[in-house]
């Protein structure tokens, strides 16, 4: 078989070169920024959903320091009458409980500030269980 290449010249190739080469630019592009727009729309909040600053970090500090730092804002009766047990005794079952449950422990979210305290958590668990609440009146 024969096959008829005409004229190729120099000019020809250079034309198929650049125009191929900026059209594949083109979607190499394209895909990126199709691969970017995927992948914004896998993480972070949910488009119109309106972000509610619950100052976690503010309410740990406030909970640590009313109770459990070393010259609390509240005393030794009134803990007991706000938590019906020691605060010896509420640490101890603190300590279990993060061991045992790895729900417990302090993690960090995915915009990496801090979750929930480990007391912060189990201080709620005892709320809902002395009151006895559930999940949706707090």
């Amino acid at each position: 078989m024969n096959f008829d290449l005409g004229d190729c010249s120099n000019n020809n190739d250079e034309d198929f070169s650049s125009s191929s080469s900026s059209s594949l630019d083109l979607n190499f592009f394209a895909c990126i920024e199709h691969h970017d727009n995927l992948i914004n729309q896998l993480r972070g909040s949910i488009p119109g959903h309106v972000v509610i600053n619950h100052d976690r970090e503010a309410a740990n500090d406030n909970l640590f320091r009313d109770y459990f730092s070393t010259t609390p804002r509240f005393n030794d009766a009134i803990f007991c009458r706000h938590y019906r047990m020691s605060r010896n005794l509420f640490l101890r079952i603190v300590d279990a409980i993060k061991d045992h449950d790895t729900y417990f422990e302090q993690r960090i979210d995915a915009l990496g500030r801090f979750g929930l305290s480990t007391l912060q958590k189990i201080t709620t668990v005892f709320r809902m269980l002395v009151l006895k609440i559930t999940t949706r009146t707090i």
